[in-house]
């Protein structure tokens, strides 16, 4: 997109209205059901200005994940905090009660979209510095991919034995236990 049309409040509504589009019908169907006519038919906007905005579906579902991942991020350098609470607030994002994003984060055929959320938050200068503290930096990034799997079984049980705030702890206390190995 041209630099111009980042402030042009037609463009920003426009796209807006797509993604709120997308979002309500994530919920509602699958995702091979949502196509650029499905959008067009769940708002004012037809095919031709879809196309102007995005090439593909696909693509609208990657500057709604940008959107996602920019607002925990945007979290995560206001709080100057240990990393328990960064990892609380990815953990937070994550546990949203959005039906949208829970659907975008673990429903099926949206891999993807949960890969690159997570890439991109752990990838964020809050979690860098910490990466940074080791010699082995590569290796590091494995230590806060094992936190995403640290919520996802969390997330799938049902007697959840802890807290969210707990397992943020415990998540770092864990991480921070192997990187002064």
């Amino acid at each position: 997109m041209a630099e111009g049309k980042k402030t042009d409040l037609r463009v920003i509504r426009t796209r807006m209205m797509l993604k709120a589009a997308f979002k309500r019908l994530v919920v509602r169907l699958p995702k091979d059901q949502i196509t650029v006519t499905a959008l067009a038919d769940e708002t004012p906007i037809n095919r031709r200005t879809f196309y102007l905005h995005y090439t593909s579906v696909d693509e609208l579902l990657m500057d709604i994940e940008s959107d996602y991942a920019d607002e925990t991020i945007e979290q995560l350098d206001e709080i100057q905090g240990k990393l328990a609470d960064g990892i609380l607030v990815f953990y937070r994002y994550m546990n949203t009660d959005d039906q949208a994003m829970q659907k975008l984060l673990f429903g099926d055929g949206y891999y993807p979209f949960f890969k690159k959320y997570t890439d991109d938050v752990l990838s964020c200068d809050f979690f860098q510095k910490y990466y940074r503290m080791t010699k082995f930096e590569d290796l590091t990034r494995g230590y806060f991919d094992a936190s995403v799997e640290i919520f996802l079984k969390w997330r799938n049980d049902e007697n959840k034995q802890m807290t969210l705030e707990t397992l943020a702890t415990e998540a770092a206390k864990l991480l921070m236990n192997g990187l002064s190995h």
